[in-house]
């Protein structure tokens, strides 16, 4: 992840309030088993570390975002993350406004995702990459630079991309995109069970599977 580097005990005077880059590595099992999983990534070298056993929720949530902020978030799905396109996203992270809450993520993917069972409504899980672009921000004069920093760092990445997405990563991207995230196929056969139980489209406040009678 690219994001401001957190006041935290554990992170250099120097790193905090500045860009930085930032690697999160999760293991199962007790913190003395983690230690030798991660020893070839640790031997690359860093300038702070952070390592502590803790539930699965309580990682998740430490992601969440400070309560009052402005954002707007998109994604891309890859089937490759080539030297170029990391060139890209490092080049953008630049634009992101520092100090913030923003970040970029950059997750791997594969194995029981991959694996996942035909006929399921998520076509994104032969994708080896995520490219997250998350803009938090407080300041309004800042709209404009964040949400053109968000588009561009999907465009920087849109030759590789699968053109799917899962919904929870993007924002109201219209009609097209909320397609692109259940797969055409798939939309078409949730749009039959919309046309079932909600006809007349009462909830309609997410990324909406409009019925037959609402296109």
């Amino acid at each position: 992840m690219f994001l401001t580097g957190p006041d935290e005990e554990f992170v250099p005077e120097h790193l905090r309030g500045q860009l930085a880059i930032v690697v999160v590595m999760v293991f199962t099992g007790p913190e003395a088993g983690a230690r030798i999983a991660m020893a070839p990534m640790m031997g690359h070298g860093h300038l702070a570390e952070m390592i502590a056993e803790m539930p699965y929720a309580d990682l998740n949530s430490s992601f969440d975002d400070p309560a009052g902020m402005r954002n707007y978030y998109s994604a891309e799905y890859l089937f490759d993350l080539p030297d170029e396109a990391i060139d890209r996203v490092c080049a953008r992270a630049g634009d992101m406004v520092v100090p913030s809450s923003s970040a970029i993520a950059m997750a791997r993917q594969g194995g029981a995702v991959g694996d996942g069972p035909s006929g399921y409504p998520v076509p994104w899980r032969a994708a080896s990459w995520i490219i997250h672009p998350l803009g938090i921000w407080d300041d309004p004069a800042d709209d404009e630079r964040m949400i053109t920093f968000t588009h561009n760092l999907c465009g920087d990445v849109a030759e590789w991309a699968t053109g799917s997405v899962y919904l929870n990563f993007i924002g109201d991207e219209g009609r097209a995109r909320t397609i692109a995230g259940f797969g055409a196929d798939n939309y078409e056969r949730l749009v039959a069970v919309k046309d079932q139980y909600d006809p007349d489209n009462v909830f309609h406040h997410n990324h909406n599977i409009e019925p037959s009678l609402a296109r």
